[in-house]
């Protein structure tokens, strides 16, 4: 999917604040959850990443586990 341009960090879940940290969130049934601020633009998205891992991944292989039994 392609970012919108008023991204500020280049990665999905990330925006950079006005003071210079980084907040990361995820989005999961249409409500926000953040999972912190961050000094660092790399400990934002290495949150991002877990939290994508930790709640995603498991619908994923849901989803594929059906479609290979239809």
């Amino acid at each position: 999917m392609k970012l919108p341009k008023s991204n500020t960090s280049g990665f999905k879940g990330v925006s950079q604040t006005k003071s210079g940290s980084y907040v990361a969130y995820i989005t999961l049934k249409r409500k926000r959850y953040s999972l912190g601020i961050y000094k660092t633009k790399s400990e934002a998205v290495k949150s991002r990443k877990e939290a994508e891992n930790k709640l995603f991944k498991p619908i994923l292989d849901k989803a594929r586990k059906n479609e290979r039994k239809n």
